[in-house]
């Protein structure tokens, strides 16, 4: 979409199109443009550390490269 407007910056004002009628012609619903331009923008993943915790937690579960799942029994 951003490249659409950008070739439209070489046009006089008035014969430029507006994001609605882009949006429109393309069936997508205006806060959703907005949405993905602010979700692409910031592309920080937040949970970076919780992911990071996870597969190192699991990396103790690894035997021979596969995941596997220790089971310990207490005999009574």
């Amino acid at each position: 979409m951003d490249q659409i407007r950008d070739d439209q910056s070489q046009r006089p004002k008035k014969l430029r199109y507006k994001i609605s009628d882009l949006l429109q012609a393309i069936g997508l619903a205006k806060a959703t443009y907005h949405n993905e331009r602010k979700r692409i923008a910031r592309s920080h993943d937040k949970y970076e550390e919780a992911k990071a915790q996870i597969l190192k937690i699991a990396q103790w579960f690894r035997l021979r490269g596969r995941w596997t799942v220790i089971v310990v029994f207490k005999w009574s």
